[in-house]
């Protein structure tokens, strides 16, 4: 899907789902941890909370892509057929 998008392919992407992702990379990036990740166990709880988050809220938009990809592949091949 990134690869498509950058390419300019596929540009059907809501601007909430590219904010969605630059957010949870940017809280990745930051040193600044709700939970500390040199706590044991539960350090990296909130930084999994965030990327389960994310697979959910983006689920829609995935689910989208992979139709549209899925059209396009039929379509590349009926048109290879009709030749």
């Amino acid at each position: 899907m990134v690869k498509a998008y950058v390419s300019g392919d596929y540009r059907i992407v809501p601007w909430q789902t590219i904010v969605k992702i630059i957010a949870v990379l940017i809280y990745f990036v930051s040193p600044i941890d709700l939970i500390p990740d040199v706590l044991p166990a539960i350090g990296l709880t909130d930084d999994l909370a965030l990327i389960l988050w994310l697979f959910n809220a983006l689920s829609g938009d995935i689910r989208d892509f992979e139709l549209w990809e899925k059209t396009k592949a039929e379509l590349v091949e009926t048109t290879i057929n009709l030749d």
